[in-house]
């Protein structure tokens, strides 16, 4: 019961947190013609998608545990509904490395949106945390996922009611989260090609370096 308290708590915690970000940052850059839209996807890829899927989530969340009839039941069977959802995270959490170092590029060499976001964080609802501190936030969230089930399923023996729907949710969840790791793993492996490419053209050296097989090793 411990744990469902807290995945709700947090779970509350992390949507305001996306609420802020939203409120805070997105709508003001796009009002105030901060930056183009194309950089504006740069930054925040598909975040907005993830509000209304964690609202959702939410909901029902909160929806099971007042009912209570049996909270372990009800939580794997909402986590079992939206887990297919989650695989929006896929997508923000594989660009999100790349969003981080254009907001840096942005902050040495724009002004105005450095100084919007210098403002922006010092609003009271941020507590002192900056817009890269809430970039990272969901894929924290969405690997808090099956940690938290794991603890729950700790508490349970084989024959208690839910756990094998538990287990099962726990499994689509772990899957999700591999799969984002995998993407984003892709994802700055491709980044750091093109860099390795732009530097080859840079010294008078053209080389297509980009292979489907070829990976970056460090």
């Amino acid at each position: 019961n411990r744990v469902i308290v807290e995945l709700i708590h947090t779970e509350a915690d992390y949507l305001l947190d996306l609420t802020i970000l939203l409120r805070l940052f997105i709508e003001p850059i796009k009002s105030r013609n901060l930056l183009p839209s194309n950089d504006i996807q740069k930054i925040f890829s598909n975040i907005e998608q993830l509000i209304p899927i964690n609202k959702g989530f939410l909901t029902e969340l909160l929806d099971g545990y007042k009912q209570g009839s049996n909270l372990i039941v009800g939580l794997a069977e909402v986590l079992s509904k939206n887990a297919p959802l989650f695989n929006a995270y896929k997508w923000y959490c594989a660009h999100q490395t790349a969003a981080m170092q254009f907001v840096e590029k942005l902050i040495k060499e724009n002004s105005e949106i450095r100084d919007f976001l210098d403002r922006a964080s010092q609003d009271p609802e941020t507590k002192a945390q900056n817009i890269g501190s809430f970039l990272i936030k969901p894929i924290q969230r969405i690997c808090k996922y099956p940690l938290l089930l794991r603890e729950i399923s700790k508490t349970l023996n084989d024959s208690s009611e839910g756990k094998e729907k538990l287990d099962f949710a726990f499994g689509k969840l772990q899957d999700i989260v591999t799969a984002v790791n995998e993407e984003r793993r892709n994802n700055e492996n491709q980044q750091k090609m093109l860099e390795i490419q732009a530097q080859l053209l840079e010294k008078g050296k053209p080389s297509n370096i980009i292979l489907p097989a070829r990976r970056f090793i460090k």
